[in-house]
């Protein structure tokens, strides 16, 4: 699919998305869900229970801020991967500050 295409798309599912359209949502996800996960468990080298909090805590920020993607900018991907990567620093920071935290 070359960039017009997917900017077509993507600005319509998002239309689509932003009016309720519970399957718009559905293709979004099971599009991007299993490389989402790949790379949230790639970031927190194998700490499983952090990856899901990341993975869970992504799709919680998108559905959230659904309003700010612009298919101008990117692609739907990138756009959940940088959210992705904003929610491991958030999530290894708060483990590094609970085991700091912890330590005698």
């Amino acid at each position: 699919m070359d960039g017009g295409d997917r900017v077509g798309i993507e600005l319509r599912r998002r239309a689509a998305v932003l009016a309720g359209d519970e399957r718009a949502w559905r293709e979004w996800y099971d599009a991007t869900y299993d490389d989402l996960r790949g790379y949230a468990h790639w970031r927190c080298a194998g700490l499983h229970q952090i990856a899901e909090e990341v993975v869970q805590d992504t799709w919680l920020t998108a559905v959230r801020r659904a309003r700010d993607f612009d298919p101008l900018k990117g692609s739907f991907r990138s756009w959940i991967f940088g959210i992705a990567a904003n929610v491991v620093r958030e999530q290894l920071r708060a483990a590094t500050a609970r085991e700091i935290g912890s330590s005698p």
